[in-house]
């Protein structure tokens, strides 16, 4: 095998799809016992099979991430990215944010809220519901509710984008 220093000794010529196990292939790097060092069929066959088990292994999570296809009425991530008002501070507009709590709380469905920032000034509120009907029917409570006033008055109101996105894996 050209251009892989060593493994052409190690190889003694034999062809990549019929690798036989030797003492200074395997035990070298996996210290196996001398039994199994022994060129056999069996051994053989496990060589040649480890790169698709490998594959097998790095793709398991996606594979179990497709099986959990969102269910209709399953959860829900409401993502909303805003800049905050130019004259806006940080610490009033978290104070305004905590102010909301008990009244997001308190709607059918909330499940969780996460409010992040970027380096940049980006925020973006990461609320999960329980289906998407609970989630299109909190923002309109919310909307009417007078503790969300302060929170959204120091929001650039152009700079909203809202999405709902059915949450197809949880890790809590």
């Amino acid at each position: 095998m050209p251009g892989r220093p060593g493994v052409a000794e190690d190889l003694a010529g034999e062809k990549p799809h019929a690798v036989r196990a030797n003492r200074s292939l395997l035990t070298g790097c996996c210290q196996l016992p001398s039994a199994m060092t022994r060129p056999s069929q069996p051994m053989e066959m496990t060589l040649h099979l480890l790169p698709a088990l490998a594959l097998t292994i790095l793709l398991a999570p996606a594979e179990a991430a497709r099986a959990q296809a969102p269910e209709p009425g399953g959860p829900v991530l409401e993502v909303v990215t805003f800049r905050l008002l130019a004259e806006a501070k940080d610490a009033a507009f978290l104070t305004a944010a905590e102010a909301t709590a008990s009244p997001l709380r308190s709607q059918p469905g909330f499940l969780s809220r996460s409010l992040t920032r970027t380096p940049d000034g980006v925020w973006t509120d990461h609320v999960l519901w329980s289906s998407q009907a609970t989630a299109d029917a909190g923002a309109v409570a919310m909307m009417a509710e007078p503790a969300f006033a302060p929170f959204m008055a120091l929001i650039d109101g152009p700079s909203v984008t809202m999405r709902h996105d059915p949450v197809v894996l949880r890790m809590d």
